[in-house]
């Protein structure tokens, strides 16, 4: 079968491997829930999947997790999405700052893994001239 929707699926399978998450949706699903409070979900940020030419907004729907992991993720939301904005805005040392406290108290985020690392990146060499505020994936 081929369609948008297919690749879209098999898109967002690759990166939950990359971020280290369950499950992800794109912010259009997440307009529709009627009640997304209702759900463990994290804004991840903006991510450019592979053969796309523009990033999408995605989340981390994390209340399949394990227990302790949601428990984790619950504890360190604000934090994290606070970091991500400031990530977005390119104020890279405090979201480094930020990124890295949650690592310690979740050893197992990798999101906040990757963006602590790409943060240091942009923070110690700059970030590209053509940087939008998109979380690289390699």
């Amino acid at each position: 079968m081929i369609s948008e929707h297919v690749n879209r699926a098999g898109q967002l399978e690759a990166l939950t491997g990359k971020l280290g998450v369950s499950i992800l949706i794109t912010d259009e699903l997440y307009r529709k829930l009627p009640n997304p409070a209702d759900f463990g979900i994290r804004f991840i940020g903006l991510v450019l999947p592979y053969g796309e030419d523009r990033p999408l907004r995605l989340y981390d729907v994390y209340a399949g997790d394990t227990a302790e992991v949601r428990k984790l993720k619950n504890e360190t939301r604000s934090s994290f999405e606070t970091a991500v904005e400031w990530y977005r805005n390119g104020r890279f040392y405090d979201a480094r700052e930020a990124f890295l406290q949650i690592i310690k108290r979740n050893r197992w985020d990798q999101a906040a893994r990757l963006y602590f690392y790409q943060c240091d990146e942009y923070f110690q060499n700059g970030a590209p001239a053509d940087w939008d505020g998109t979380l690289i994936l390699t």
